[in-house]
């Protein structure tokens, strides 16, 4: 397909009427087709989404959302700058992944002054036939466009075509009252509109409603898997590297042992070598008491609820943490309710929850501190609340902390994935996180759960 082609059908005479029939060229924007453009940005998390109309020498941007200057405020560009009159042609969706390596686009100009690398855009066709202009998303950067993407852009692309035809009805009927000289006739066909024109007005309300709740509940579910498959994955990871270096580690600490203890069993000591030789042999106990700990903490569980102790599983993600405290001179004050009712959860799962919310406050405590960790019940929930006395999170940040790659944390220690996976586990256990803070004097982190409560079976 070469330029001159898409000169030829863009000039194509019905092809023509028809786009003038719609009476949408040069006119202003409106909201109805920008919240349907806004709709498409936003899922497909594209910068730029148009409804574009292809006139004989120009693209007229009917919606234009995200387009940089002069483009967004000029609302048209020449046949050059666009990649919708080849989608009018072919009257397919056009779905270019990189236009720098595209051997139709390479050299288009769009690349250069309007930034557009990869493009998804969905042809407007009449019930005629007749290719209008396109549907599109644009992004600044190479992209493999999903089928999940590609399916709801075309769902909201039937949306923009049916505002389209609406507009073409009210058009054809507003031109045919104008040539009525009959005044009675021509008020009852105006009676008649307004109620066919407010019925699909309302329809097409309902519809576009429709379409924007289902496409936030497929967001929604993309991204709670999203979370879960992030948060399998590294606890299979860091389950097989845990294994790997405890299997390195056990096999020599065990040679060690046995010697030690050979020693300890044959040769006739001094009391000073003696207790050197029990310290050696308590330290290597307490080593491979840890190596356990660790297998343990970062075994991959089934995804099955079972009942389990909120405090056992404290004690045993402080054991992991103990270390790291020592280092930071950070100290922990116990404040364990008397008689707490066990839960019904995924013990790696929650251990998780535990772990990430003891790292943070630790990470908040860069000279040391405090750090109490205190449960309770509250009506037939459990509460856990980890308090440190750190430096805080200011109140205009608070509010996006559990959002995906959120961190409050400097430079690149962070990776804002902690508390948003740890949020939705959480969410996934029926139970809510709260976070309190104060700027220079701490923050504490409650996660609340429902207590076990008879034979539930659940899988996560």
């Amino acid at each position: 397909m070469i330029a001159s082609e898409v000169a030829t059908h863009a000039k194509d005479p019905a092809r023509l009427a028809a786009l003038r029939a719609v009476s949408m060229l040069d006119t202003p924007a409106e909201e109805p087709l920008d919240r349907l453009s806004r709709l498409a940005a936003r899922f497909v998390n594209a910068p730029v989404a148009l409804v574009t109309l292809v006139d004989a020498d120009r693209v007229f941007l009917k919606s234009c959302i995200g387009l940089p200057e002069p483009w967004c405020s000029q609302r048209e560009t020449p046949l050059s700058h666009s990649f919708c009159p080849y989608n009018r042609i072919s009257g397919e969706p056009l779905i270019i992944e990189d236009a720098r390596m595209h051997p139709l686009f390479r050299d288009s100009p769009a690349i250069r002054d309007l930034q557009a690398i990869a493009y998804l855009g969905i042809p407007l066709v009449t019930s005629d036939s007749y290719v209008l202009g396109s549907f599109c998303v644009i992004d600044v950067r190479p992209r493999f466009w999903q089928q999940e993407e590609i399916a709801v852009i075309k769902d909201l692309a039937a949306a923009v075509m049916t505002e389209i035809q609406l507009r073409t009805e009210i058009s054809a009927r507003n031109r045919a009252e104008a040539q009525r000289d009959d005044l009675a006739k021509m008020n009852t066909l105006q009676r008649l509109e307004i109620v066919a024109r407010k019925q699909a007005e309302e329809q097409l309300q309902t519809e576009k409603d429709d379409l924007e709740r289902r496409v936030e509940q497929r967001t929604r579910e993309l991204q709670e898997t999203q979370f879960q498959y992030m948060h399998a994955e590294k606890l299979s990871a860091i389950g097989k590297l845990s294994a790997s270096i405890a299997h390195e580690v056990n096999n020599p600490l065990q040679g060690i042992m046995t010697i030690l203890q050979g020693f300890k069993n044959r040769l006739v000591l001094e009391e000073e070598d003696k207790g050197m030789l029990d310290l050696a042999l308590s330290e290597s106990y307490r080593m491979k008491s840890l190596i356990r700990n660790i297998k343990n903490f970062y075994r991959p569980s089934s995804g099955k609820k079972n009942v389990m102790d909120i405090h056992a599983s404290i004690d045993s993600v402080l054991l992991l943490c103990k270390s790291d405290f020592k280092h930071k001179k950070i100290t922990t004050v116990m404040k364990y309710a008397d008689m707490l009712p066990p839960i019904l959860a995924v013990p790696d799962q929650i251990k998780q929850v535990l772990f990430n919310l003891l790292n943070n406050a630790a990470d908040a405590l860069p000279k040391g501190g405090e750090i109490t960790i205190s449960t309770w019940q509250e009506d037939r929930k459990v509460a856990v609340a980890i308090e440190d006395t750190g430096t805080g999170i200011d109140p205009d940040k608070i509010d996006h902390i559990f959002e995906p790659f959120y961190t409050t944390k400097p430079g690149i220690k962070g990776t804002g994935l902690g508390l948003s996976v740890s949020h939705g586990i959480i969410q996934n256990h029926h139970g809510e996180i709260r976070v309190e803070s104060r700027p220079l004097e701490g923050t504490i982190f409650t996660v609340v759960l429902p207590i076990e409560e008879g034979d539930q079976q659940e899988s996560l």
